[in-house]
Order: structure tokens, then sequence, then C-alpha cells
């Protein structure tokens, strides 16, 4: 089994404000245009009141961790935006203009760590290191492409603090 090398005090602030600022981005991207496979950010689908029952299963294995293939399994044109050692991200445009962020990670424990504070920023896709955040109507149809588990609150919460 092989031990990772300990993580230096001094990074573990940098990574919580990459982290919140990964989170905080995605939920832009969530918010700034319409659904990105049709329907509307207002449609029933899109409400937090919509049914509480889990969606159907998708009928595909999770997609991989790598940007052009989650672009290219959604048919969205990738915008390249942050990368480092630990993720890479991308806002993804649908041909009708939606949109939705992608982010990759180098490993799980980034996803894992991403994931604990994006909680209160609403609904998510998450597959083997990635997630996509966006328009929860729009991800439960990207799910059927990309696989993967629908993840996060209903409701955005707002900024912890």
């Amino acid at each position: 089994m092989a031990v990772s090398p300990a993580i230096p005090a001094t990074a573990a602030p940098a990574r919580r404000l990459q982290t919140r600022l990964l989170a905080g981005s995605a939920l832009c991207a969530a918010l700034a245009g319409a659904a990105f496979v049709g329907g509307t950010p207002g449609s029933a689908a899109g409400r937090s009141g919509a049914s509480a029952a889990a969606p159907p299963a998708p009928a595909v294995a999770p997609a991989p961790a790598d940007l052009g293939r989650l672009a290219a399994l959604s048919g969205c044109a990738l915008r390249p935006g942050t990368a480092n050692a630990d993720f890479r991200q991308a806002v993804c445009t649908s041909p009708a203009g939606g949109r939705v962020a992608m982010v990759v990670f180098t490993r799980q424990t980034g996803l894992e760590q991403w994931k604990a504070e994006a909680e209160s920023y609403g609904r998510y896709l998450v597959g083997p290191r990635w997630a996509v955040g966006g328009d929860p109507a729009a991800l439960a149809r990207l799910r059927l492409r990309l696989g993967g588990v629908l993840e996060g609150s209903t409701a955005h919460l707002g900024h912890p603090g």
C-alpha cells in the first residue's frame, strides 16, 4: 500500500481557499444560463419542491476524469478555466447557450475535499474524480450521458460565515 505524502500545514489554508473558489465558480456557472440540455431553470424539474424520489439510474457507466471526454459526451463546447496540480476546471456551453462548470481532480481526495465545501452551493453531478455543477434539471439529463451520482443540496443555502 502506498502512503501519500503529508500536506504541509501552510498548504491547508490555500487548498481550502482554492476549494471555496472552485465551489463558487460552479455556482456561478449554474446560475449564469438557462438549462443546459433543454428545460428552463424555473421548470418543475428545477424547483426545490420537485419530487424527492431518486432519479432513475443512468444508462451508462460513469465517464472518466477527463474534461475533453466529459465535454464530448455532453455535446458541449469546452472553454478551459483554472488548472493546477490538484484540479482542472472549465465551462462547457451547449449549442443552445446553456452552461455548466466541469471539474476534474488528480486524486479522489481532492474531489472529496471539494464536495465537503460545495455542499451549500446546490446540486452537482459527481463521478470518479470529476464533478459538474449547473441547473438541477440539466444535471439530471446529463447524468444519463455521463453517469455519476447527483449530490448536494436542492436549494442554495448561501455562503457560510
